[in-house]
This record gives structure tokens, C-alpha cells and sequence, in this order.
């Protein structure tokens, strides 16, 4: 080969290297074809994830000083009278009542009561509803109303328990109680 056909031959493959980078250049510069995004739910799981990784997230006490103190008086309360009962905080109802009544269990799942007591079995006996400084904001009757009501045909006593409660009020856990083994 002389080297006119070798300085042609580079020439050719120089045109064909050109051609070939200005074309992947333009396809790397072009925008990505537009797709339709709907828009996030938090009904949808893969969008509640999406919410939670990008959110910020803190923790927060479980109860109000006036909440935790009367939580322990129920609970030494339980521990010296009745053994093998126990008392749970900010307790959503739904984990607690069923109903094959899809609008009536939507009516309380997610609603929470600020203390359940189980027997010894786990079975929830009382729900105690503490009026406290917090409480009564908005529809709290109402919430108050569907709560009571909810207990009540679950068998379920409800028991609700002021801001200036005494003794007696933790007694009457108790008295119910025993009439409830009585039974």
C-alpha cells in the first residue's frame, strides 16, 4: 500500500471516528423522553416508603407527664392487687376490637385510648380515658362518644378518670375487676 491510499485510509477512519462521537454526543445531551408520574398517595406502600425515606423523622414522649404518673399509679396498682395484669399506653383500638363491619371498624382503628388493661390472658378488660389538660380540644365528646360505644358492645368496660382524680378513682379499676373474676 503506498502511502497516498494509507493517508486516505486515515483520513476515512478520522471522518468515520468524527461522525461517530458528534452522533453519542447528541444522544447523551438529549433529554430523557417525558414518562407520565402519578401523583404520591400514602394509601400506596411503595409511596409511603418513598415519604418516610425523604421526611424527618424525631422521637417523641409517649405520654404527657400527667399521663405517665397516673400510667404508674395504675400500674403498681395492677402489680400489688391484681398479678398478672397489665396496663398499656396510647393503645390504638383497632388492634383491640374487630368488627366484620368495614365503616364501624374504620369508625375506631385508628383512635387510641390512652390506657388498656389486659388480664392475665391478654384480653382487654377496662380502656381508661384520662381527661387531663390536654383532652378536651375540638370533638373530644364526640371521639369521647364513639370510643364509649365501641367498648360497650365489645364488652369492654370504659372508664374515664379526670385531671383531679383521687384514690377511689384507681379503686374503682379494682372493684371492677373483681367483680369482673366474680362473674
Amino acid at each position: 500500500m503506498d502511502i497516498q491510499s494509507v493517508i486516505i485510509l486515515l483520513l476515512l477512519l478520522a471522518v468515520i471516528f468524527f461522525l461517530y462521537k458528534s452522533r453519542n454526543k447528541k444522544r447523551a445531551s438529549s433529554p430523557p423522553p417525558q414518562t407520565f408520574q402519578r401523583p404520591r398517595s400514602v394509601s400506596n406502600v411503595g409511596d409511603q416508603l418513598y415519604f418516610v425515606e425523604n421526611g424527618v423523622f424525631k422521637k417523641h414522649k409517649l405520654m404527657n407527664k400527667e399521663e405517665f404518673y397516673l400510667f404508674r399509679k395504675i400500674e403498681l396498682f395492677l402489680q400489688k392487687n391484681y398479678s398478672g395484669y397489665r396496663v398499656f399506653p396510647q393503645v390504638a383500638m383497632g388492634v383491640y376490637l374487630r368488627s366484620d363491619d368495614a365503616q364501624a371498624h374504620s369508625s375506631v382503628n385508628s383512635k387510641r385510648a390512652d390506657f388498656v388493661i389486659i388480664s392475665k390472658f391478654g384480653e382487654p378488660c377496662v380502656v381508661v380515658e384520662y381527661h387531663g389538660g390536654g383532652h378536651y380540644k375540638a370533638n373530644a365528646a364526640s371521639r369521647d362518644a364513639v370510643k364509649k360505644e365501641a367498648c360497650r358492645k365489645a364488652g369492654i368496660r370504659y372508664m374515664e378518670i379526670e385531671a383531679n382524680y383521687k384514690d377511689d378513682d384507681i379503686n374503682a379499676i379494682g372493684r371492677y375487676l373483681a367483680q369482673a373474676a366474680a362473674a
